[in-house]
C-alpha cells in the first residue's frame, strides 16, 4: 500500500476537555504512505498529515452513525499509478 484516499477526517471528534479536535487530514484527499503496518489484525498507515506532521492511523476505528465499523483510508495505489502512466503517456 503505497497510497491512500481519506474516507472520514473525525470532523467530529472531541478531546478529553469534550471540545471539538480540528481535523489534521481531509475527506477525499489522497496521502502517500510513508510506513504500513499490521499489529495483531489491525492495519495501521504513517501518513504526512495537512499540517506536515507525521501521524499513525488505524485504517479502521470507532463506529459510524449505524454501528458499523468506521473506515478511515481505502487503499487507492492503483488508481494513483495509472493515472502517472496516463500522464506518461499523454
Amino acid at each position: 500500500m503505497k497510497w491512500v484516499r481519506c474516507l472520514y477526517d473525525g470532523d467530529h471528534l472531541v478531546n478529553k476537555d469534550n471540545k471539538i479536535v480540528k481535523p489534521t487530514i481531509t475527506t477525499g484527499r489522497i496521502y502517500e504512505v510513508v510506513e504500513y503496518l499490521v499489529e495483531m489484525g489491525e492495519e495501521y498507515v504513517n501518513i504526512i498529515q495537512n499540517d506536515g506532521k507525521a501521524a499513525l492511523y488505524a485504517i479502521t476505528a470507532g463506529k459510524d452513525e449505524s454501528g458499523d465499523v468506521r473506515i478511515w483510508f481505502e487503499d487507492v495505489t492503483a488508481e494513483v499509478r495509472d493515472n502517472k502512466i496516463n500522464q506518461i503517456l499523454g
